[in-house]
């Protein structure tokens, strides 16, 4: 009797704890879903908060909206806010069909699939004031926002500097800060270019009143010319105060002007306000090994159109390609930074190498014309060795003519020598190009798998920076001539770049820009093509 006691205490236990599991359990998985005002007109905007309740784990996805009624865009943060009643994601819901709207949310939480959904209904019908840009309310006090550019004509890929600001009297009671919703920015590229809270220290005065302010600078590069339009920026403000509603800015206007016909043979690209140094990274150099020379492009203007400058010249040794690099800076207060591009150059003879820089030919927008830097010339010291020095000691003439005659004996065995290798292996300048490119696709390599995720235009920009050198380096083309060489050959590896290549251009003019998985799946292909890239360059046949 005692033994069976037990038994069906042990029981009522096991059932116990499986049941507060799973309530425990069921209540970390429910999701549920709530959209303001559940009636909304067509000129109007709704706002969609969901919710997992419970407590929150580690690396939860956002969830999906889907409504054929809304166009429906994610508020910041994507990842969400931990709140008292569990983790919440908020969405902007803009009307774009008339009638009833079944909102539906859908979460992925391990290998189950939450749903949930709300009622919306969208009229045509306005039964409320017209959207004013100023709210005023007897609590808050006065709001309003508003968007300007520094210039309405500007030349195609000349920086605009778009300026939103929000002006405010009073902080909202609850603490809650308003979502900003920029628009798409068509026939622009755009880089956020800095933001300014707003400041107790810091306030306007207008009409006698004092406002706190908020800035946010967005800098834009026309890609297209003719006449463009830059729509509302909508400010989201928080249902929480009186009737509270959403403020929008006017659309703001810009004419943009192609670059003047013909462009100069050698134009770089490059549009803004630059100045060219030249420097040796290295001072001297043994025959037949490399000395590093470095051209850099520096000053206000879009980086990402400056691709190439003409390669220098030399008649005492030969000079190829290295890495292009850039380091994007605010400058007086315009997008810009410096371009690098590395050289190296190989002499062929002992003595003092001459080394000429042509003009970089560059677009100014200030002066209206094409403007070119002057040429420049470097010498580089070079030895019959690496480490020896230049200043050998005085020698008599007999034994410099002796020296003379033996080091030519020597050239002649070696030169033969030299000649039966060649014959049995491959040139040595094909070696010396499989050995740049090893070292090339190995840098490379390196370069991609360092590259942050986040920001994925900052992501494909890099990517397609990193491929296109690495590609124009083994194809011995300028970068910007890489996808017409890439279409015209059939070596290994050429169609695994071109498409790494059309997937950064996908992604630096896509409406969003692509999420971390695709930014680390871009990665992951871009350095499978370098490798197969290089793969075929140390395949390549003796000749």
């Amino acid at each position: 009797m005692a033994r069976a006691r037990r038994l069906g205490l042990a029981a009522v236990l096991v059932a116990w704890c499986v049941l507060g599991t799973a309530g425990s359990e069921a209540q970390v998985l429910a999701l549920e879903i709530e959209v303001e005002p559940k009636r909304v007109t067509l000129d109007d905007i709704a706002t969609a908060v969901v919710r997992l309740s419970g407590p929150a784990k580690p690396g939860l996805p956002q969830p999906s909206l889907g409504c054929l009624n809304f166009a429906i865009e994610p508020l910041a943060p994507l990842s969400g806010r931990q709140t008292a009643r569990g983790r919440q994601w908020r969405f902007l819901l803009v009307p774009v069909e008339a009638g009833p709207a079944h909102v539906e949310a859908m979460l992925t939480y391990g290998d189950e699939v939450l749903t949930a959904s709300a009622e919306v209904r969208v009229v045509r019908a306005l039964p409320v004031e017209p959207r004013a840009a100023t709210v005023r309310d007897d609590i808050t006090g006065i709001r309003f926002v508003t968007a300007e550019v520094d210039s309405a004509s500007v030349y195609i890929h000349e920086q605009v500097t778009y300026r939103f600001r929000y002006y405010f009297e009073t902080w909202l009671p609850t603490g809650e800060s308003p979502q900003y919703g920029f628009p798409q920015f068509d026939g622009f590229s755009s880089r956020a270019a800095g933001q300014t809270p707003a400041d107790e220290s810091r306030r306007a005065r207008i009409d006698g009143r004092d406002f706190f302010v908020e800035e946010i600078d967005m800098a834009l590069f026309p890609i297209v010319s003719g006449e463009l339009q830059i729509g509302q920026t909508r400010l989201v403000l928080p249902r929480v105060v009186g009737r509270g509603r959403d403020l929008l800015t006017e659309a703001v206007d810009v004419s943009v002007a192609p670059l003047p016909a013909p462009a100069p043979p050698d134009f770089s690209g490059g549009v803004g306000e630059f100045a060219v140094t030249v420097e040796r990274a290295d001072a001297r150099a043994a025959v037949g090994e490399g000395a590093r020379l470095v051209v850099r492009v520096r000053g206000r203007g879009d980086l990402d159109t400056l691709t190439t400058v003409p390669s220098p010249t030399s008649t005492d040794g030969d000079i190829y390609r290295g890495a292009v690099d850039a380091e994007h800076d605010v400058i007086d207060g315009k997008a810009g930074g410096v371009r690098t591009f590395e050289f190296v150059f190989v002499p062929t003879s002992v003595g003092v190498a001459t080394v000429v820089i042509p003009a970089v030919s560059t677009f100014s927008p200030e002066a209206g014309r094409y403007v070119a830097s002057e040429p420049q010339q470097l010498r580089i010291t070079a030895v019959s060795a690496a480490g020896a020095s230049p200043a050998a000691p005085a020698r008599s003439a007999d034994r410099r003519w002796g020296l003379v005659v033996a080091g030519a004996g020597v050239l002649a065995i070696a030169s033969v020598l030299a000649w039966r290798r060649r014959r049995r292996t491959e040139p040595r300048g094909r070696a010396a190009a499989r050995g740049r490119t090893a070292r090339t696709a190995s840098g490379t390599i390196d370069a991609l798998s360092a590259t942050e995720l986040g920001d994925g235009t900052r992501v494909c920009r890099e990517v397609d920076d990193l491929v296109r050198a690495h590609a124009a380096a083994v194809l011995g083309v300028r970068p910007q001539d890489v996808p017409s060489s890439l279409s015209e050959t059939s070596a290994r590896g050429a169609q695994a770049v071109a498409d790494v290549l059309a997937t950064c251009a996908e992604g630096l003019y896509a409406a969003s820009s692509p999420d971390a998985p695709a930014q680390g799946e871009l990665i992951r292909r871009a350095v499978a093509a370098v490798e197969q890239m290089t793969g075929r360059a140390d395949a390549a046949p003796a000749e």
